[in-house]
């Protein structure tokens, strides 16, 4: 249930983040100081939201089972959204 209600909310928050990245791709050739400041205080933004949710994770999972399985967890997590993040930044071109 812990693994369930998490993955609910980071799917909310890589909407987001999805989201910002296809505005950018959307508006790449057209992209303006104001669109530009407001996707990156989007993805700024989404990024505390799933920093603070990976803690709040964290927490719960280390109530119940042993901190070092939590701290696994947590590693293991960590790299598969490295590489769901990977994915999707190796296709979205730099600002120019």
């Amino acid at each position: 249930p812990v693994y369930d209600e998490y993955e609910k909310e980071l799917d909310a928050i890589v909407k987001r983040q999805n989201r910002a990245v296809l505005d950018y791709v959307n508006t790449e050739s057209s992209l303006t100081d104001g669109n530009a400041k407001r996707l990156a205080n989007e993805v700024l933004s989404a990024d505390a939201d799933e920093t603070k949710l990976r803690a709040k994770t964290f927490k719960r999972v280390s109530a119940v089972l042993p901190v070092r399985k939590a701290v696994r967890y947590l590693q293991i997590e960590n790299k598969l959204r490295t590489l769901a993040r990977y994915d999707v930044t190796a296709q979205v071109p730099l600002v120019k």
